[in-house]
């Protein structure tokens, strides 16, 4: 009876764990399962206690189902449910039991789909209202450090008066980790409501002009409101080509640019959160090419305020400078969709690799003694590739950033019409890096699947020892097949360095180091601080 347990048992587990949570899927109600034959006929079972008394008085209870021809030697099946019929198929590698398409009992012009929420359709105008909602819980533990202290870069001031330059400190930072009180590690466990998104999606007027609203949670003790988070409208002008305004995702980072419902982890790179684009107004033209179904080259031209997520209407963006962004993605053997993993099972190699770009000037401190410029510029590589139950993504981050401040004492009189004295000019430039690369392979396909991350990010590289590390194994179980609902869990490491200089007054000439280190030695006192998280995330979306 449990020769084959070692074969059914993995499926049985999976379906106890969903339950009724698979609608085209019987009930497991336990791991027991029972086979038998007796004057011609194989019996089958879910249920110990019915089994036993089938052995006793051959009663089968009040709901067998019979299947012709499905038993040993093209004989009838009959089963104590539809449970255990799912499980003799599975140990006899038969094809999955047929079942009716579920009714539909929505008025008419109403439907649902799983993931795609409720769709109400007239001639001229679509609604789809749905949600998704991710339900976290995490434990985190912090080494100790009472007094780790970065040096982000230096700074450049020119004096006005005399152009004498002075290096010094700049973006010096220091962190207590753990619990700096008893010089110990601390550990913190916590359950949260991590996002809820209501969204209302769909077209008006004519299906070329589509909208998508989303609304989102904040989190915290302020966090009892939706904000907006998404809303835009494409226009779609033919060729292939799309017209977009609003607000969401810039296209600088494709793993950002991926919804959050749709990841690997329960959590994007903490490198995606440095340096990916966030939510931005602007204006983006969206082009498909590439054979019939234009599905072999993607780009996007985007111009966009730069200044992040819902800004004033009048005055939010602080200068009349804009981001303007570039990105173009090849996918040679068709539309590769954007989800992680390969919950989809494909059943031919499918891959995407691209580039991006954006340069974004912003300025700073208007109406203060402090004037400053900021010029960002990013570059960026993603590539992917999935194949059956196998899958993998990365990207690489570069980030060049310069800052010229223009320093003044006094403010502009308009009686004398004179203005306020240079007094000097400030220099900062870093150049940082990132990177990521995670792979997953599922254990049964569409069900179980186990993930590896590793990701770097270094905020200069001009500036040694103050990298950021990041490691993961994750395991996902998907309980619809899909991304729509699903359970994830991993465990991970995030190693922090510290290069251990001090903080220098403006007047210093040179960066002091910490005592029996030379002088511009970065790294000479540096340190790592380590913090071990455990996160499960369950995932429900309609």
């Amino acid at each position: 009876m449990f020769r084959n347990f070692k074969k059914i048992a993995p499926a049985a587990l999976a379906a106890l764990l969903t339950t009724a949570a698979l609608p085209s899927r019987a009930q497991v109600m336990s791991l027991f399962f029972a086979e038998a034959q007796k004057d011609g006929v194989t019996y089958c079972f879910n249920n110990s206690d019915q089994y036993k008394t089938w052995k006793e008085s051959g009663d089968m209870g009040k709901s067998p189902m019979s299947v012709p021809e499905a038993g040993a030697n093209g004989g009838l099946l009959v089963c104590d449910s539809e449970a255990a019929v799912d499980l003799y198929n599975l140990k006899h590698d038969k094809a999955p039991l047929e079942r009716a398409a579920p009714k539909n009992d929505m008025p008419k012009g109403v439907t649902w789909k799983p993931g795609g929420g409720i769709d109400f359709k007239l001639s001229n105008f679509e609604l789809k209202i749905g949600m998704r909602a991710q339900f976290q819980a995490v434990y985190d533990n912090n080494e100790y450090c009472g007094n780790c202290t970065n040096t982000l870069t230096t700074r450049a001031r020119t004096t006005a008066a005399t152009g004498a330059t002075a290096i010094t400190n700049s973006g010096t930072s220091t962190t207590l980790s753990g619990n700096p009180t008893l010089g110990e590690s601390y550990s913190t466990t916590t359950l949260s409501v991590r996002r809820v998104k209501p969204y209302f999606q769909g077209w008006a007027f004519s299906p070329k002009f589509k909208y998508d609203i989303q609304l989102e949670t904040t989190q915290g003790g302020s966090g009892t409101n939706l904000g907006l988070r998404e809303a835009l409208v494409d226009a779609e002008l033919g060729h292939g080509v799309t017209l977009r305004v609003g607000q969401w995702k810039g296209p600088y980072g494709r793993q950002r640019y991926t919804s959050d419902s749709r990841q690997m982890f329960v959590e994007p790179a903490l490198v995606t959160s440095t340096f990916a684009m966030g939510f931005e107004d602007g204006v983006m033209l969206i082009g498909n090419a590439g054979g019939e179904a234009r599905d072999k080259f993607e780009y996007n031209i985007g111009i966009f305020n730069g200044t992040g997520q819902n800004p004033n209407s009048v005055g939010g963006n602080t200068d009349n400078k804009l981001l303007y962004a570039l990105r173009g993605v090849w996918t040679p053997f068709g539309k590769y969709d954007y989800a992680e993993t390969a919950v989809d099972n494909p059943q031919i190699f499918q891959m995407y690799v691209g580039g991006s770009w954006n340069t974004n000037t912003n300025k700073s401190g208007i109406g203060t003694a402090s004037n400053a410029e900021t010029k960002t510029d990013k570059f960026g590589i993603e590539l992917g590739a999935k194949y059956k139950i196998w899958s993998f993504n990365g990207e690489y981050f570069r980030v060049k950033t310069q800052t010229d401040t223009d320093n003044y004492s006094g403010i502009f009189n308009p009686a004398t019409g004179v203005g306020p004295t240079l007094i000097s000019q400030d220099h900062v430039e870093t150049n940082a890096r990132g990177w990521f690369a995670q792979t997953g392979l599922f254990a049964i396909p569409s069900k179980l699947e186990f993930a590896i991350r590793f990701a770097e990010q270094d905020p200069n590289r001009d500036v040694g020892h103050q990298k950021t590390k990041e490691f993961r194994l994750g395991t996902n179980y998907y309980l619809s097949g899909n991304h729509y609902h699903k359970l994830q869990f991993d465990i991970g490491t995030v190693k922090r360095q510290y290069n251990g200089f001090y903080v220098n007054t403006p007047t210093t000439a040179a960066p002091v180091p910490p005592a029996g280190c030379a002088a511009g030695d970065f790294g000479c006192d540096d340190h790592e601080i380590k913090e071990t998280q455990y996160r499960l995330m369950y995932q429900f979306m309609f």
